[in-house]
C-alpha cells in the first residue's frame, strides 16, 4: 500500500514540474536554454566557417527535395533551403556537407561527407525520393 501511494506521489510531482517546464498535453515544448543539440556531433565545431550564401551554405539534411525538372542539358533539383528559399541544382552542385551525385526523374542522389572520427567510411550515398501525391 505505501509503495502505490509513493508512485501516485511522484507521478503528481513529475506531472507537475512538466507543465511548469513548458511541456503541453498536445507534444513537448522544448528550451534548449543555451545547451548544445544532443543529436549532432560534439567533434563537428558549430557554424559554418567560409560560407556567405547560397546552396553551398545548406546541409544535406536540411535541404528539402521540392521538385526535380528536365530541360535540354539534363535533370535539375528542385532544393529548398531551411530559410524557405529554393534552389536549383544539378549533378556536382556543392553544398555544405555533399555534393549532388546523380538527379533522377523521380530522386536524388547525394554523396555525404561523414563527420564521425571513428567511423571506417569518410563518405555515404543518401537517396531523396521525390514524393508523389
Amino acid at each position: 500500500m505505501r509503495r502505490a501511494i509513493l508512485i501516485t506521489v511522484i507521478l503528481a510531482a513529475v506531472s507537475i514540474s512538466a507543465v511548469e517546464a513548458g511541456q503541453t498535453q498536445n507534444g513537448y515544448a522544448y528550451d534548449p536554454a543555451g545547451r548544445r543539440d544532443p543529436f549532432t556531433s560534439a567533434a563537428v565545431p558549430p557554424g559554418k566557417p567560409g560560407c556567405s550564401l547560397g546552396l553551398a551554405c545548406v546541409e544535406v539534411s536540411q535541404a528539402a527535395l521540392m521538385g526535380i525538372a528536365k530541360d535540354s542539358i539534363g535533370w535539375m533539383a528542385m532544393l529548398r533551403g531551411p530559410d524557405g528559399t529554393v534552389y536549383l541544382a544539378r549533378v556536382g552542385a556543392r553544398l555544405f556537407d555533399g555534393c549532388i551525385l546523380a538527379v533522377n526523374e523521380d530522386s536524388v542522389i547525394f554523396r555525404v561527407k561523414v563527420q564521425d572520427a571513428f567511423s571506417p567510411n569518410k563518405e555515404r550515398d543518401v537517396t531523396r525520393a521525390l514524393l508523389r501525391g
